[in-house]
C-alpha cells in the first residue's frame, strides 16, 4: 500500500470520545435532586426521590403513630411526622392544646399539665345541669360519678327544667302554647307555658284538649294533623242517604255518616225508588215514630202530624219546621231544621223541658229524652232510669232509650251502654235499647246481643234497619234488605204481624209498630185501641 494511504487511513480509525465526571454524574441523575439511578423512584420529578418511611396518620390530625409504610411519596392517610400518642383520637397529637380530661393531650407524657380544673356540682335530676348550692367540694379532671361541670339547674328535681327548657305564649289562654315561639328558660318567663302543643294560639276552642267538629273551614279543632272528614273523632257529622240514582233524592236503605257530603249521598231521605233515576217522586211520610199510645209522623215539609191518644198535648206539635222526631210514652221531641230541640205533652217529669243548643239527633222514651249535639255529646233529660249517668265526651252519632237501658253509637262505630247496659268495641252502624241491654247491628246484617230471656225470639238475617222499643213491654221490628219486616217480642195484639210490602223505614212503639214504604206510605199495625194506628190521610 503506498504510504500516502496509509497515512489517511490512520487518522480516519474510530476512537472514545472524552465525558467529563460532571457530565457522567447529570446523565445519572435526571432531575438533579441528588438521587441517581436506581433509587430515584422518578428521575424526572425533582421533588420525588428515594423512598423512604412514612407514618400511618389513621385519625388525621397531621401526626402517625407506630405504624410505618414505605414508598415514594406520601399518599393520603400518610404523614412525615410520627410521635402521635393516641393515633385514634384527631385531638390528641404532639403540641396539641391540652385539656382537663385526665388525658395526655399534647402526647408530653403528663395529663392534664397546665389546666385548671373545674368545678363540679351533683346532678341529681340527670339532666345536665347542676345544682349551684351543691358544689363537690374538690378539684379534678375527672368528673365523679353523679357530678357536671354546670352549674345552672333551677330546680335539680325535675329534669324537664334547665337553661334549656322551652317555654311557649299562651294567648288565647287555653292552656297551651305557640309551637312556633319557644324562648329557652329555666325559670318561666311571664305570660308562657311548658305545654306548646297548640296549633292555633288565637282560637281558645283549639287546642290538643278540644273536640273536632265538623265545620266549613275544616279546622282542626284537636290538633291532631286532620280535620273533619280525616279525623274519625270528628263530632256533628249529618247522616247522608245514598243516592244511586243520582236524581237528587236518597234512600234510608244505605246511609253513612260524614261532615260532607259524600260523592253519591244526598241531604234528605225523600226517595221511594233509588234504582230508577226517571222515578223522582218524593215520599209523602219521611219519618214516622210510633211511641206508647200514640203515634207522630214526619211529612216531606217538614211539618209533623200526630194521631192516637191525646194526653196532655201529645197530638198537639209545634208548627215549626222538624228534621227528625221521637215519640214516648204521653210525650214526644223533634229537632228543627235550626238544630233546636221542641218537646210536647206530658210533662210530670221534665220531659219536655228540652236543654239549650244545637243538636242532631233525639230520642225519647217513657220518661226521659235523650240527644246527640252537634260535637258530638250527648245530653239526656226528664226521669231517667236509675245507675250511672250518660257516658262523657264526644264524637258520638246517634242515642237510643229505653226503658231500662241506654245506648249510644260512636263515629267509629263503637257502642256506649248506660243506665246497666253493656258497652261493645265496633265496628258497628246501628245499636238501640232492648230490655236491659243494647241490641247491636253490625255492617254484614248481622244483629246481636239480643235477650236471652225472649224465648223463641227469631230475628230475620241480613238486616237493612231495625227498631227496639218497650215501656212495659218489649218489642223489635227489622227490615231487610229487601224491604220486608219482621217484627218479633209483641204480646199478641197484632203488633208482630207487619203487612207485606216494601218499606224503608220501621218505627217500633209499646204494642203496634209503624213504617213507611217506597211508595210513600205510612202504614201502622197492632194495638189501635186510641187511634195510634189510624195515619192521616193527607
Amino acid at each position: 500500500m503506498p504510504a500516502a494511504l496509509l497515512v489517511f487511513s490512520t487518522l480516519t480509525l474510530p476512537g472514545c470520545a472524552f465525558v467529563s465526571d460532571a457530565d457522567l454524574a447529570s446523565r445519572l441523575d435526571g432531575d438533579g435532586d441528588g438521587i441517581g439511578r436506581p433509587e430515584d423512584c422518578d428521575d424526572e420529578d425533582p421533588t420525588v426521590g428515594a423512598e423512604r418511611t412514612w407514618f400511618v396518620d389513621a385519625d388525621g390530625d397531621g401526626f402517625g403513630g407506630t405504624v410505618t409504610a414505605t414508598q415514594c411519596q406520601a399518599d393520603a392517610g400518610l404523614s412525615a411526622v410520627g410521635d402521635d400518642c393516641d393515633d385514634a383520637n384527631p385531638a390528641v397529637y404532639p403540641g396539641a392544646p391540652e385539656v382537663c380530661n385526665g388525658a395526655d393531650d399534647d402526647c408530653d407524657t403528663v395529663a392534664d399539665d397546665g389546666v385548671e380544673p373545674p368545678d363540679w356540682y351533683f346532678d341529681g335530676d340527670d339532666d345536665g345541669y347542676g345544682d349551684p348550692a351543691r358544689p363537690l367540694g374538690e378539684t379534678s379532671c375527672s368528673p365523679p360519678e353523679g357530678y357536671v361541670d354546670s352549674n345552672t339547674d333551677c330546680n335539680d328535681a325535675d329534669p324537664t327544667l334547665n337553661p334549656t327548657t322551652p317555654w311557649y305564649p299562651d294567648a288565647d289562654g287555653d292552656g297551651y302554647g305557640d309551637t312556633s315561639q319557644p324562648m329557652l328558660s329555666c325559670v318561666q318567663p311571664p305570660g308562657r307555658i311548658r305545654d306548646g302543643a297548640d296549633c292555633d294560639d288565637v282560637r281558645a276552642d283549639v287546642s290538643p284538649a278540644g273536640q273536632e267538629v265538623c265545620d266549613g273551614l275544616d279546622v282542626d279543632e284537636d290538633c291532631d294533623g286532620a280535620a273533619d272528614d280525616a279525623d274519625p273523632s270528628a263530632g256533628g257529622q249529618t247522616l247522608w242517604y245514598a243516592d244511586s240514582d243520582a236524581d237528587g233524592l236518597g234512600t234510608v236503605f244505605h246511609t253513612t255518616w260524614a261532615c260532607d257530603a259524600p260523592v253519591g249521598y244526598a241531604g234528605n231521605r225523600l226517595d221511594c225508588d233509588d234504582d230508577d233515576h226517571a222515578v223522582t217522586r218524593e215520599c209523602l211520610w219521611v219519618q214516622v215514630s210510633a211511641g206508647e199510645h200514640h203515634t207522630c209522623g214526619l211529612l216531606g215539609d217538614g211539618t209533623v202530624k200526630c194521631w192516637g191518644y191525646d194526653s196532655h198535648g201529645a197530638l198537639t206539635p209545634p208548627d215549626e219546621g222538624f228534621v227528625q222526631i221521637s215519640t214516648g210514652a204521653q210525650f214526644a221531641c223533634g229537632v228543627l231544621a235550626s238544630g233546636q230541640i221542641r218537646c210536647w205533652g206530658y210533662d210530670g217529669d221534665g220531659q219536655t223541658d228540652a236543654p239549650a243548643g244545637t243538636f242532631t239527633q233525639v230520642d225519647v222514651d217513657y220518661s226521659y229524652a235523650c240527644a246527640t249535639s252537634t260535637d258530638g255529646t250527648i245530653t239526656c233529660w226528664g226521669t231517667p232510669p236509675w245507675g250511672d249517668p250518660p257516658p262523657t265526651g264526644a264524637g258520638f252519632q246517634t242515642v237510643r232509650t229505653g226503658y231500662t237501658a241506654a245506648c249510644a253509637l260512636d263515629s267509629a262505630g263503637n257502642v256506649s251502654g248506660w243506665y246497666g247496659a253493656t258497652s261493645a268495641t265496633g265496628p258497628y252502624v246501628d245499636a238501640q235499647a232492648f230490655g236491659a241491654d243494647c241490641v247491636r247491628l253490625d255492617p254484614t246484617g248481622e244483629l246481636s246481643n239480643l235477650p236471652a230471656s225472649w224465648d223463641g225470639l227469631v230475628v230475620q238475617s241480613g238486616v237493612a234497619a231495625f227498631s227496639a222499643k218497650g215501656f212495659n213491654g218489649a218489642l223489635l221490628c227489622t227490615i231487610d234488605t229487601s224491604g220486608a219486616v219482621a217484627c218479633t217480642g209483641g204480646d199478641g195484639q197484632g203488633q208482630d204481624q207487619p203487612p207485606t210490602g216494601h218499606f224503608v223505614s220501621i218505627s217500633a212503639g209499646e204494642n203496634h209498630a209503624c213504617g213507611i214504604t217506597s211508595e210513600g206510605a205510612a202504614l201502622c199495625w197492632g194495638a189501635d185501641g186510641n187511634g195510634e194506628c189510624d195515619v192521616p190521610t193527607e
